[in-house]
């Protein structure tokens, strides 16, 4: 799994102080150095990330290769997108804190994962001109081994004589 942002990341887009209120759980006020090595940000960033990823997956229309590709701009938007969903999780750990700021929060990244999840083009790869970057699902199309039985082909008839039966010759996702 990749990263695609870091603690450093986390605190340029977003209060340090908020941050450092929302990771510790004894109340004790973190100094920046601390914040920056805390395991609980750290935990939230990983998360944020793996929830990308799977929303990558459902979505089809990006892998993780593809985002460590992004040019300058877009890598700014991934760490975006990654740090606000990171937030997200941080404030999901203290409830009741910031509550109007939380929700706006929690409303952008569901928003982020939602159109990456949905297949949506959130980066612009679409129309480069990089073969690379091509952002685009693959799509398999055939017929099962029921519509083939179906057709009555010589290979049909013949099944277990001369021929392989057809569901040895067909892709096995085709049944």
């Amino acid at each position: 799994m990749a990263t695609y942002a870091t603690t450093a990341d986390l605190v340029a887009r977003f209060d340090i102080e908020t941050i450092g209120q929302l990771a510790t759980d004894d109340g004790v006020r973190l100094l920046r150095d601390d914040i920056l090595v805390h395991p609980n940000v750290e935990v939230a960033l990983v998360s944020a990330c793996g929830d990308v990823d799977v929303s990558l997956r459902v979505g089809q229309r990006y892998t993780s290769a593809q985002l460590v590709a992004l040019d300058t701009h877009g890598t700014a938007h991934l760490k975006k997108v990654v740090c606000t969903i990171a937030m997200a999780g941080l404030f999901d750990r203290r409830p009741g804190l910031y509550e109007t700021q939380a929700d706006a929060i929690r409303k952008r990244a569901h928003e982020y994962l939602d159109r990456l999840a949905q297949g949506i083009n959130v980066f612009g790869l679409a129309d480069t001109s990089d073969p690379q970057l091509k952002a685009t699902a693959p799509q398999l199309h055939g017929p099962t081994s029921l519509e083939i039985d179906t057709r009555n082909f010589l290979s049909a008839r013949l099944a277990n004589r001369h021929v392989p039966a057809v569901r040895e010759r067909n892709p096995l996702d085709r049944g």
